[in-house]
């Protein structure tokens, strides 16, 4: 049934169902909204999408590029939630971390006229997404991609992460920590994290050691036999680190297992933080320390700014920044405090 055919059956004209079909605002009452509500549910109206998207000259699509599942899954099913509540879809893409991959998905977005996009991936190299800042199709990026970047933004504070893990550990008498990260050939993000942590181990006093920093990635790939190996050698070092921060719970969680079978105590020979704080840290012995990113408002916060964006809505902040969080538990827990927080 088209919609001129309810509009005769209940008595309200084409115009005003369209109206509340689309949720625009317009002179009519809750009692029409929801009598048109009845009658689409009754008549088992489906709108004509593709005719609805020429029309628009766009589609009711969110393009969502993410570059790995394990931590950003969760991106995708809160931003699918916000999305469907205001009446669009959500086309996910998987990069596996591979730029030629992710401007390949980014030009197929672009081709499907989606109404926005959600990039997850901080690119190391901003200039090709540089080049969507002046288009109509608005971008909202999930961690900063560069400093001079001017899309709108969710993300957390490096510097303020690093002050709060590396505190928690002078504070638990860890004296030599070191950072395992992703490859600062890629990510923007982890060439901040690294920048944050040399600036934060200075004002604290603390000797830098480069050896304590690995960037690689395969920490990005999620390769748990190359990781091992990556600890292993640091480990062989002849002023090996007493903590690390590893960027990925679920790496840590394997690093941890390794360090145990080698003989180590933790975390009397060694702390562990991780940086997700997903499900399975509070499980594991000992229960993983973990800066807690809240993954799930990210997703949530930048699809509500996206579609603000995409229907020309006021704004009043386009960077937006989640403060950290660190969930002690026992795997940095050397003056045996009671743990309230799993």
């Amino acid at each position: 049934m088209r919609i001129k055919d309810i509009a005769k059956e209940i008595n309200i004209s084409a115009t005003t169902i369209s109206r509340v079909l689309n949720k625009k605002e317009g002179n009519y009452s809750e009692k029409t909204k929801n009598i048109v509500l009845e009658a689409l549910k009754k008549y088992n109206y489906t709108p004509d999408m593709i005719a609805r998207n020429l029309k628009r000259k766009r589609t009711f699509d969110i393009g969502i590029l993410i570059p790995e599942f394990s931590f950003y899954s969760e991106i995708y099913h809160d931003a699918q939630k916000a999305a469907k509540k205001h009446g669009y879809n959500v086309l996910l893409v998987c990069s596996n971390y591979n730029k030629d991959y992710e401007r390949m998905a980014i030009i197929d977005f672009l081709e499907r006229k989606v109404a926005g996009l959600i990039i997850t991936t901080g690119f190391s190299n901003y200039s090709y997404l540089s080049e969507y800042e002046n288009k109509d199709i608005p971008v909202v990026t999930l961690e900063k991609i560069s400093e001079d970047a001017k899309l709108p933004v969710i993300f957390y504070n490096n510097s303020k992460i690093l002050k709060i893990v590396i505190n928690h550990l002078i504070e638990n008498d860890y004296k030599n920590p070191a950072l395992v990260i992703g490859s600062t050939d890629y990510l923007y993000n982890a060439k901040k994290r690294i920048e944050a942590f040399k600036n934060i181990l200075n004002k604290y006093n603390i000797k830098f050691n480069e050896d304590n920093i690995i960037a690689d990635k395969k920490i990005n790939y999620f390769d748990p036999e190359a990781a091992i190996k990556l600890l292993d050698n640091l480990m062989k070092k002849r002023d090996k680190p007493d903590s690390l921060l590893i960027s990925k719970d679920i790496l840590a969680i394997i690093m941890i297992n390794r360090l145990i079978k080698e003989g180590y105590k933790i975390p009397e020979d060694i702390g562990i933080v991780g940086f997700d704080n997903i499900a399975l840290s509070k499980y594991i012995n000992p229960s993983l320390t973990c800066v807690d990113i809240p993954i799930s408002k990210f997703g949530n916060q930048a699809v509500e700014l996206l579609i603000k964006l995409i229907e020309k809505k006021k704004i009043n902040n386009t960077i937006i920044e989640f403060e950290p969080n660190l969930i002690i538990r026992n795997s940095t827990n050397r003056k045996n405090k009671t743990i309230w927080n799993l």
